[in-house]
């Protein structure tokens, strides 16, 4: 793990006998402490029949809960851990070699939204915290892939909230081979054991499947306009937002050329800005950089369709921006701030926009007007931009910040 990881502090966990300590950041699910719904899943798990040895998924791994308190107790198992938020992966990689050092050639990670590939006779064991906000035909959808992957006897055990616990219940009762073992239903979530009695292995991958896929529609900014295939989960499905349109605009008053060689779209949603940039700068090398694994899968699908000869790179980042070794040192950066982000981190990611954007070059920054208009103080006190005229509209704000050149 390359990237210096920003700890907010460390969680014990207690199960089978066995006390583990795992470090954790701000912004990722349970930060506080280990969530009732894992530890019910974990309670659930000590009774269950497999074998000593087998190839195991923490599907949603956050920061490695499930995986690590599976592995501390069962060392014969392999574990993949899978999660769309690169942050989680980066700290369960984190916390696989800080709580089990001697089993870390046993643990793959995955930046991605589905279940991965499976070994040619299946996952003995999937793990599955289902996150709350998820729509029930897209679980439905999910579990699916997740059973098909399973080997023969393989479990999928899982925690769910309450309200989607039938959903679940449903999508086993209807697919084939699948029986349930085990249902139980706690005050806030129900833990299921699903049981595959088949040998039939399968493997799909949910995006490419159109799990989470919208209708078709078509958007327009200027005198540029693209389709989309929009996805549950990302904003922007049927409108563009303030803060994207104020971007955009700024982005088109550097013309269909302006000189433009290579860009940089951070944090792309559903891909607007990153598609707007390849039929702006068809030439132009670009890069495409998110936390989200879905929405850099959704971006690379709608560069391919709309800006075709475009040569794009997507690359998942576990911090605001990251360091910027490796990366290309571009003429233009579009950036979106997040809302409440921290008076340190905004400095920071002024300072480290600075590192990958030539003298000269511009980055046009956009997000909620609270935080541009602080990052538009900042960057005036700074000697790396002078910054330019702050758009606003309903609350949200675009500004470029031109890079100064240190001669």
């Amino acid at each position: 793990m390359d990237e210096p990881l920003d700890i907010k502090k460390q969680v014990s966990l207690h199960w089978s006998g066995v006390r583990m300590d795992l470090n954790v950041a701000q912004d990722l699910f349970s930060s506080h402490q280990v969530d009732r719904g894992s530890k019910m899943l974990l309670s659930s798990l000590e009774s269950v029949e497999l074998p000593e040895q087998g190839d195991a998924v923490d599907f949603g791994c956050g920061y490695g809960v499930l995986g690590i308190a599976w592995q501390v107790v069962h060392p014969g198992w392999s574990m993949q851990y899978v999660d769309r938020d690169a942050l989680a992966v980066a700290f369960a990689e984190h916390n696989v070699g800080q709580a089990i050092p001697d089993l870390a050639d046993r643990a793959r990670y995955l930046h991605d939204v589905t279940s991965p590939e499976p070994p040619d006779d299946g996952f003995g064991l999937v793990l599955w915290n289902v996150p709350g906000k998820a729509g029930a035909e897209i679980l439905a959808s999910l579990a699916a892939v997740v059973w098909d992957g399973l080997a023969n006897k393989g479990l999928l055990a899982l925690v769910v909230v309450n309200p989607l616990a039938e959903t679940l219940r449903d999508s086993g009762a209807n697919h084939p081979g699948v029986v349930c073992e085990r249902d139980e239903m706690g005050r806030d979530h129900t833990v299921l054991h699903f049981r595959k009695l088949t040998a039939d292995v399968l493997w799909r991958h949910a995006f490419d499947e159109g799990v989470f896929d919208r209708p078709d529609a078509r958007f327009a900014l200027g005198e540029r306009s693209w389709a989309l295939t929009p996805v549950t989960g990302l904003p922007e499905y049927d409108s563009l937002s303030h803060s994207t349109a104020l971007a955009g605009d700024a982005m088109q008053q550097f013309g269909s050329n302006g000189g433009i060689d290579k860009w940089l779209v951070h944090e792309p949603g559903a891909g607007h800005l990153a598609v707007l940039a390849g039929l702006l700068w068809p030439d132009a090398q670009g890069l495409v950089t998110s936390r989200d694994a879905l929405a850099l899968r959704a971006t690379a699908r709608s560069l391919r369709r709309e800006c075709p000869r475009t040569s794009v790179t997507l690359e998942p980042l576990s911090r605001l921006l990251g360091p910027s070794s490796g990366r290309l040192y571009v003429d233009v950066a579009v950036i979106a701030v997040p809302d409440q982000i921290q008076l340190e981190e905004l400095g920071e990611l002024a300072d480290v926009a600075a590192t990958f954007v030539k003298p000269g070059g511009k980055a046009i920054t956009h997000g909620g007007s609270t935080e541009i208009g602080r990052l538009e103080r900042l960057a005036s006190k700074d000697g790396l931009w002078r910054t330019g005229r702050r758009t606003k509209r309903r609350g949200a704000s675009a500004m470029p910040i031109v890079r100064r050149d240190p001669a």
